[in-house]
Order: structure tokens, then C-alpha cells, then sequence
């Protein structure tokens, strides 16, 4: 599957510190950019925008953004062949802007029991037992058919077993399978000529494993993604899921800042807050932070994505295509002629970011909660983590800690959720 990829990675995999490259943001290019998408209102925006990016004897990569909102049946030459893009197998590679934690979850579940054992050294079996904080090569997040068959089987013999029972498997559709519209596949299907009777189980089963063990149950915020990934899969194209992981952003921001900084910032999101909900009564916490520090948390997906980019321009055989949020067009088109960049591989990004010097016990943990309450996202509940502290290290983090280090984080994710809520009412 993957396991010999990540020999290279297994030396360093627990050693590096990748923080610094983070850092590489402009706070002026970020706000003048968050501007020009606020003025053409991307929220609405319903045409894909498209670039071409290419470094010296590289690839080239076509980078295709997508509109938040679902694209009209046709509007412009793009928007009526977003399917055409991949109804057909590709050559090379799709990366796709997914997160791949759950992903990795899955992978490394499968590859812990199936993978051939002698190719499994010590190192290599710890990579796979470790949580999915962030993949060791961007082979780890290629979506791997071996993974998917897995599941798909594991389907099949359950509507068997039921069917031979006379019953049918109860399944309610989460909000990730619901935004994968089956009619639009269905006429997708029809589009690339597959018979529609072979074609109804493998879509019906297709969805569940894709919103389970891909999106998590969640849908992607740029509505065509979720389409666009399962016309990719059923066309048997190689998916990369270049997202960043919602985990690895959380270590890499909570070690980015000093505490004074995180709770000065949040402060300035809950006042903005204020100020915005009487222009936007639906406007969120989170939706402030953006708008306040684009610098912060769109840029440091945005480093992460472009460093992706040109590992796979390097390695990958021919020019190849990536989709994002039509928001993260031009920073990773710009960040991608960035001297700063310039040489940072993928393996120099990824790894448990360094502390703060000044960091305790109690910090980062309060970093981690204010970060959780202003995203609105609490990743650390995420029921495949086995260790929901990875920030602190083994002394720090031990059986006889674990209880009190829980009761600091929930007291102080209330207090936090208390003074956010406050602020919406008021």
C-alpha cells in the first residue's frame, strides 16, 4: 500500500519541528487578498477560477478554485465541463483540498493488519499505531482502492446478511453523503458510460464509505469538492487529499503563539464579534478570526498546500490537477514563486511543531482551548484519538496526570465558551 514510503520518513518522524516555516506570512497581502474576496463576495461567486503553476522543469500544476456555494448547470466554458475534468482515469495524480485525518485513521488501521508483517520494522509499526496528526509522506494521503475495498466489502456483507433475513440495513445519510447529490452522480455515471443497473449499488456504497472514512461525516464547505471527489474515486483516479489535517493546524498554531498572543487575539475576535452581528446576526466566532487574521489561519493552510504542491510537481510523472476553495487560488499561486519557500520539502513541514520557550502544562493546554472555542471545531473529542494531549510530552501527560489535565482543559473551555456567548447575545 504505502509502507515502503514511509522508510524514508520513520528517522525523523518523531524528532522534527516544523514550526518556523509557518512564519513565512505577509499580513498586508493576506487583508488586501481577504478584501478582493470580500468585494467580489466569494460566498456567491458562482464561476471556477483556474491558474497554472510551474517552477523551473517541474510539472505543471492546473489549479482549479471552487465556489463555496453548488455551480449553475452551466455559466462559462469551465462550469459546464467540471465534470468533463475527470470523466476520465487520469495519469497523474488529483490533489484534492480534503482533510485527510480520518483518512488516516482508516489507512493506517488496514495497513497495521494487512500489510505484508516483514516489511513492518518496529519503527514503521509505531508510525502506524500513532495518531493521525499529520501523514509522513503525501504518498500516505494518496486515497488507496486496497482502503476503500475494505469497507466497500464490509457493506456489501452487511446488506447480505440482512437481505438473507428479509431485512434491510437502517442507515441515516450524514451531512457529508447528503452533499454528494446521487442525482448528480447518477448523471455523471450516465456521462463517462457505465450501465446504470451496474451502477446504483456501487454509488449507494461508494457515498457511505466516502462519508465515513474520507469526510468524516462532514461535508467540505466548497460544495462542489464533495462531488468532484467521488467522481474522481468512481472514474478510479489517483485522489490525493491535500488539505491540511485540522489537528496538525491546531499543534502548529498553538505553537506558534504565546498565550498572551492567543488570548489577546481571541479578545479582539469577541469584541469584532459585537460589532459584526449587527451587520450579520448569522455570522460566527470563527468567521471573525478569519476576517480579523487571515495571516494566521488561511496562510498557514495556505504554506502547507503550496509546499504539497511542489512536492508532487517534483515526484509525480506528468503536469497534474488540484482543486481547492476558489478563496486559496491566488495565495497559493503567489506563495508558490516565494523565495522563502524556495527548497522546503514536504518532510521539513511535518512532525510535532516546537514550543513555545516559555510554555507550561497550563499554557498549552489554555492555547488548545482557546483555539478550540474560536474554531468552533473541537478536534481534541475526535473518537479515533488516543491521546487527546498530544501537545504535552510523556512526563507531562502520564496516567496519574490525565485526570487533572482533563478537568483544566473542560474548566477553561467553559470559561471561554461562556465569554463567546456573551458576546453573541450582547
Amino acid at each position: 500500500m504505502f509502507i515502503s514510503s514511509l522508510n524514508k520518513a520513520v528517522k525523523t518522524a518523531f524528532t522534527r519541528a516544523p514550526v518556523r516555516y509557518f512564519s513565512i506570512t505577509d499580513r498586508d497581502y493576506y487583508n488586501k487578498n481577504l478584501e478582493e474576496n470580500l468585494a467580489r463576495d466569494t460566498v456567491k461567486q458562482r464561476t471556477v477560477k483556474a491558474r497554472g503553476l510551474k517552477r523551473g522543469s517541474h510539472n505543471m500544476v492546473e489549479i482549479y478554485g471552487i465556489p463555496i456555494k453548488a455551480l449553475p448547470e452551466s455559466e462559462n466554458a469551465i462550469n459546464a465541463n467540471i465534470k468533463d475534468l475527470f470523466a476520465k482515469k487520469e495519469e497523474n495524480p488529483v490533489f484534492l483540498q480534503i482533510d485527510p485525518t480520518r483518512y488516516l485513521y482508516s489507512v493506517r488501521h488496514i495497513a497495521s493488519k494487512t500489510e505484508d508483517v516483514s516489511a513492518k520494522t518496529e519503527e514503521i509499526q509505531k508510525l502506524l499505531k500513532a495518531d493521525p496528526l499529520h501523514p509522513y509522506t503525501w504518498d500516505e494521503v494518496s486515497v488507496h482502492a486496497e482502503v476503500l475495498a475494505t469497507y466497500l466489502v464490509k457493506i456489501a456483507k452487511e446488506e447480505e446478511a440482512a437481505a438473507q433475513k428479509g431485512e434491510s440495513v437502517e442507515h441515516e445519510a450524514t451531512s457529508a453523503e447528503k452533499a454528494i447529490s446521487e442525482q448528480e452522480i447518477t448523471d455523471y455515471v450516465k456521462h463517462i458510460g457505465v450501465p446504470e443497473k451496474e451502477a446504483e449499488t456501487r454509488i449507494h456504497q461508494l457515498i457511505r464509505v466516502v462519508g465515513e472514512h474520507i469526510l468524516d461525516n462532514q461535508a467540505v464547505p466548497y460544495y462542489e469538492l464533495n462531488n468532484i471527489l467521488f467522481y474522481s474515486l468512481f472514474s478510479e483516479n489517483q485522489v490525493v487529499l491535500g488539505g491540511m489535517p485540522k489537528i496538525f493546524k491546531r499543534l502548529v498554531l498553538g505553537n506558534s503563539f504565546t498565550l498572551e498572543n492567543l488570548q489577546a487575539l481571541f479578545k479582539n475576535c469577541c469584541l469584532a464579534l459585537q460589532k459584526y452581528k449587527a451587520e450579520k446576526p448569522n455570522i460566527s466566532i470563527s468567521d471573525v478570526a478569519m476576517l480579523l487574521y487571515p495571516e494566521v489561519f488561511q496562510a498557514t493552510e495556505v504554506i502547507y498546500m503550496t509546499v504539497f504542491l511542489k512536492e508532487m510537481a517534483r515526484f509525480s510523472k506528468g503536469d497534474f490537477k488540484a482543486i481547492v476553495g476558489i478563496d486559496f487560488v491566488d495565495p497559493i499561486a503567489d506563495t508558490w514563486n516565494n523565495e522563502q519557500i524556495e527548497g522546503i520539502r514536504f518532510e521539513d513541514i511535518i512532525g510535532m511543531p516546537q514550543r513555545v520557550e516559555s510554555d507550561t502544562v497550563d499554557s498549552l493546554i489554555e492555547k488548545q482551548v482557546i483555539l478550540d472555542v474560536l474554531l468552533e471545531e473541537p478536534v481534541w473529542q475526535l473518537p479515533y484519538l488516543k491521546n487527546q494531549f498530544p501537545y504535552l510530552n510523556e512526563e507531562e501527560n502520564t496516567d496519574a496526570t490525565v485526570v487533572d489535565i482533563r478537568k483544566k482543559f473542560y474548566v477553561l473551555h467553559r470559561k471561554y465558551t461562556d465569554i463567546k456567548e456573551k458576546m453573541e447575545k450582547s
